[in-house]
């Protein structure tokens, strides 16, 4: 299966110390995204895909052939109000070494019961999206230092 990775958004690197894995339909949000956690204190190495089939393909070739290290996180970009993502959640959840990798949606302005549904499909955490670069810079600085500074996982081998 060919997966719709962005030109210049499969930023792979052997030297990383975090891989994150950037789902989302939107070029022009993947690339900032990209390019912001490229500015973070840690090497990042940032995989974007378009769509949650392709993430879960990226995933499971990364269990099937060791070649490319699992994702330490998953961004999940919610572009639109009533998008639980249930099917992606309940893939991660049916398979144990995926369900240990936390999951934060980057949403819109949601509803409380919009939240609620997301959480209860397995979100670890949910970043509402700023209008402003500075603010979505410190959204993600936010959620780079809490995941792999503050927050103690059982990291996968």
């Amino acid at each position: 299966m060919e997966l719709s990775t962005y030109a210049g958004v499969d930023m792979h690197r052997d030297d990383a110390d975090i891989v994150v894995l950037l789902v989302s339909s939107d070029p022009s949000l993947v690339a900032t995204v990209s390019s912001m956690l490229n500015r973070a204190e840690y090497v990042i190495s940032v995989i974007g895909v378009a769509c949650e089939a392709d993430a879960m393909a990226m995933m499971r070739q990364c269990q099937r052939t060791g070649g490319r290290r699992m994702p330490d996180l998953v961004l999940l970009s919610v572009e639109y109000p009533g998008q639980t993502k249930q099917r992606f959640f309940t893939a991660m959840q049916d398979e144990a070494l995926l369900g240990q990798i936390p999951v934060c949606a980057l949403a819109t302005s949601l509803a409380d019961q919009e939240r609620r549904a997301l959480y209860e499909a397995g979100a670890n955490a949910i970043v509402e999206r700023v209008d402003t670069l500075d603010g979505l810079s410190e959204a993600l600085n936010t959620i780079v230092s809490f995941w792999f500074r503050l927050a103690k996982r059982a990291y996968i081998a």
